[in-house]
């Protein structure tokens, strides 16, 4: 990356009052940069001695159709906006899909310049446009990337370009959306399902309401927003309907009279569905590069796709802000 003649530097600007935005300025002159033009921007060694200046916040490097790579950009699943309430429903959720994706990649990745997100670098083939869905952005082109060289993982820069298509084209595609008829095989038994829900970062929270005691986190609320958090956190483990039915009126808020009515539960699971991203089939995706790379080997095993078994890494600012053991944060 040192070798292309794209790189910039930033500053952190406010702009009407928002909170502080990363704005690109050329490293050679005192002027803004453009990510459609080149002349703003200057190597790797004019952004050095900018930010040797020490009137700049960070560098940058411009993405464009000419060269190899892509970004992705996993942000803090726990954020918050400015009221203080979570941006995500389910960041829990959204942080283990950022750990799949970091583990699929396996390249070289850095922190991010608030040190709670995570950069991935890829090479790949381009792509149409840029997409961002539920903290997890990628882009090709026309765009800057923030470079801190804080390293998270200290790997080759590697090619991708299949998975990284892949996450694009489900990145672009709408929520699922499941009709009342709609099902999926029971694959996890009731217990299985209970002790991952039990097991999670907000296992506390879950036990809570397993247990009916969902005033604390649903405070002036009713009822039902907490037997749909419920529905909520089951459906994340199984996407059976019979299954999530069965283990939300084993519960203690499945009790009630409501609860017993097969239209209200379908609405919670509807819901509930929804609001899922479509499931990233990163072993089948997995499986057909390995069939690839035998069939080009001429039945050989050849070199291995990369691996997303092992213990899976997270950035430690992905984690950082996760919901400690009373479900608070």
């Amino acid at each position: 990356m040192k070798a292309f003649d794209q790189w910039v530097v930033w500053r952190y600007e406010n702009k009407d009052g928002t909170k502080p935005t990363k704005v690109p300025y050329c490293p050679r002159w005192a002027t803004k940069a453009a990510v459609d033009n080149p002349k703003t921007w200057g190597s790797f060694s004019d952004a050095l001695q900018a930010m040797a200046s020490g009137e700049v916040d960070g560098v940058g490097f411009v993405l464009t159709e000419d060269d190899p790579y892509g970004f992705i950009d996993l942000d803090n699943a726990w954020q918050r906006n400015e009221a203080g309430a979570l941006i995500h429903e389910d960041p829990q959720g959204v942080h283990d899909r950022q750990v799949k994706i970091f583990n699929t990649f396996d390249s070289y990745a850095e922190k991010s310049p608030s040190g709670e997100g995570l950069h991935i670098i890829v090479k790949t083939p381009g792509v149409p446009n840029g997409r961002k869905r539920s903290s997890i952005e990628v882009y090709t082109s026309k765009r800057f990337m923030t470079m801190t060289g804080d390293v998270f993982h200290d790997a080759p820069i590697a090619q991708r370009g299949e998975i990284f298509d892949v996450l694009w084209k489900e990145l672009g595609g709408p929520a699922q959306k499941f009709n009342v008829m709609g099902d999926v095989e029971q694959r996890q038994t009731d217990d299985e399902v209970l002790n991952a829900a039990t097991a999670a970062a907000n296992g506390a929270k879950f036990l809570d309401l397993w247990q009916g005691d969902w005033q604390k986190h649903y405070p002036g609320q009713s009822q039902s927003e907490a037997d749909f958090a419920l529905v909520d956190i089951i459906a994340y483990y199984t996407q059976n309907r019979a299954q999530i039915t069965r283990l939300f009126r084993q519960s203690a808020l499945g009790v009630r009279d409501k609860a017993k009515r097969d239209d209200y539960i379908n609405y919670m699971v509807n819901k509930s569905f929804d609001r899922q991203l479509p499931p990233l089939d990163i072993e089948g995706l997995l499986l057909h590069l390995r069939e690839r790379i035998e069939a080009a080997n001429g039945g050989g095993e050849g070199p291995p796709p990369p691996a997303s078994n092992g213990a899976p890494i997270a950035a430690p600012g992905l984690v950082a802000n996760a919901p400690n053991a009373n479900g608070t944060m």
